[in-house]
């Protein structure tokens, strides 16, 4: 199977410094049946080109190509893209991350492909146009087929990292993950002290918060300095599929880095966070407040408090029992105990490229099996 420039509609371009991001929205590509093998030929086959100039931005009629906004040199077509090895796999999102180079350029590019989600508007627009249609199996009522949709149903949503640092490669690849049982005297004595030195340049989001930047992307404020909040679209969301919503509120006061910080006096701020945000999803999206899934991350992904509301349906929420505590669990806990976070044992995920991994891995606080070990 192969993907050509008549196979391929560009949707949207994005730029964050030196990377260019492409998105793909048809193309003849069945991620999850992809192996090596055929996911190099397929990308070999591609001919979408993407070239760039310092002085404009231009999408062709006939989409074969596309200018961006850079510095860089020309960003040729991905049948340049050679494949060096698969970094990360996922069945169940449908993700791909491939490391590799263009063969006309110097440095690492890292390719990420994502199975759009099947909307209501997709099926309708499937049988219409009557696919092709394979039988594998048939057993009284029950039958099984294989479904080749029209090609332009049949769209990926793409993203080219270029050129990609160690630390691009490292967050798109697979590692193994361990978890730690933080008591709060572990909190104090190593993971507080990697926080201090590490993870707080939080300049961007303070940017944010003073209107220095991106305040096209705040869809809701409370100016209030101590109970006030931003609301803004998590990355991640399209901002079309309601049932994708995810929002994240970033509270304005500053000096709260997560769960560790939070205590009595902060239950009004939580509870008028929860509220204005459940009553503006309601009335904006019509997902009441019973469809919304309300949490905080810990260990988070950045060490300003931050909640996040998602519609029970997302898919990639975040949700999972080693990482996500709803909000409402939070609040109750410090009502009946106001510092119940400085006392809890707190458990998170550490994979073995983070420099908080390591930490405890040197402290001989969190033992690690090598393969001779097992």
């Amino acid at each position: 199977m192969s993907i050509n420039a008549s196979m391929i509609d560009v949707e949207e371009v994005g730029q964050c410094e030196n990377r260019e991001g492409l998105r793909v929205s048809s193309c003849s590509v069945d991620v999850p049946s992809c192996s090596k093998t055929s996911l190099k030929n397929q990308i070999v086959d591609c001919d979408v080109e993407i070239s760039s100039t310092k002085d404009n931005l231009n999408v062709s009629s006939d989409v074969t190509s596309i200018t961006v906004v850079s510095d860089d040199s020309d960003l040729r077509c991905l049948s340049t893209f050679t494949v060096n090895r698969l970094l990360f796999e996922d069945t169940a999102s449908k993700k791909l991350c491939i490391e590799g180079k263009f063969t006309d350029k110097d440095g690492v590019a890292v390719v990420i492909f994502e199975q759009k989600p099947v909307s209501e508007e997709y099926v309708k627009e499937l049988f219409i146009t009557k696919p092709l249609i394979e039988e594998l199996s048939k057993n009284d009522i029950y039958r099984s087929y294989e479904c080749f949709p029209h090609q332009r149903l049949n769209g990926l949503n793409a993203t080219v990292i270029y050129p990609a640092s160690e630390e691009d490669i490292k967050k798109n690849e697979s590692h193994l993950i361990y978890i730690i049982d933080e008591t709060p005297k572990l909190y104090n004595d190593v993971t507080l002290p990697h926080i201090t030195q590490e993870q707080l340049n939080l300049k961007w989001i303070y940017d944010i918060l003073d209107h220095k930047i991106g305040q096209e992307k705040i869809i809701l404020e409370d100016l209030d300095s101590v109970l006030g909040f931003v609301l803004l679209p998590h990355l991640q969301w399209d901002q079309k599929d309601v049932e994708e919503l995810h929002l994240v509120a970033v509270v304005r006061p500053r000096g709260i880095k997560s769960l560790r910080d939070l205590t009595a006096n902060h239950i009004p701020l939580l509870k008028n966070i929860d509220s204005k945000v459940s009553k503006f999803i309601e009335e904006k999206y019509s997902i009441y407040k019973s469809r919304l899934l309300t949490f905080l991350h810990y260990q988070p992904s950045y060490f300003h408090l931050h909640i996040h509301f998602a519609c029970i349906s997302c898919e990639d929420s975040g949700t999972c029992i080693e990482e996500a505590h709803s909000l409402t669990d939070v609040t109750t806990n410090i009502e009946l105990m106001p510092d119940y976070y400085q006392k809890a044992n707190l458990s998170f995920v550490v994979n073995e490229t983070q420099s908080l991994f390591l930490h405890y891995k040197d402290k001989g606080i969190l033992k690690v099996f090598e393969k001779k070990d097992i």
